[in-house]
């Protein structure tokens, strides 16, 4: 089924991440995730790339299923396939006033593409990677929240 508010990242993950337990019950793990763009200037003829960071969010009410394999997959450098909601939250400080606003990528589904320092033996999408030994993916079964 199509959604009006669907994600797609490919990206490598950052060393940062957190797990929070929630006021209502369940657990949060959030984490960054970069992704790049590249392309060739002709008028150089090198190669430039623009990065971006995104801040992915898990969410677990209860079950803890889904973020314990989460967790396993979020090693720094791992590169990943994040599909999920775009959400946008304001901060506010410790008084209740608003300080800021927070951009967030709310994980439906994560898949494992590529381990860190393996070599891929069939790959021309992604030289130097190899994916991990069997594929890992994690999607969660329901809203429960």
């Amino acid at each position: 089924m199509l959604q009006s508010n669907q994600v797609t990242l490919i990206g490598q993950v950052l060393p940062e991440r957190m797990v929070r337990c929630l006021i209502r019950g369940g657990q949060m793990l959030s984490f960054m995730l970069r992704t790049v763009e590249v392309w060739h200037t002709r008028a150089g003829g090198s190669d430039q790339e623009h990065y971006e960071y995104h801040k992915i969010v898990v969410r677990d009410s209860g079950g803890y299923q889904m973020l314990s394999k989460v967790q396993k997959l979020i090693a720094p450098g791992n590169r990943l396939l994040v599909s999920g909601k775009l959400r946008y939250r304001l901060i506010k400080d410790a008084r209740g006033q608003v300080s800021g606003a927070e951009t967030e990528i709310e994980a439906d589904a994560i898949e494992l593409l590529a381990e860190p320092g393996r070599r891929r033996r069939n790959s021309k999408d992604m030289p130097g990677e190899l994916p991990a030994n069997a594929p890992f993916s994690v999607q969660e079964d329901s809203k429960s929240a």
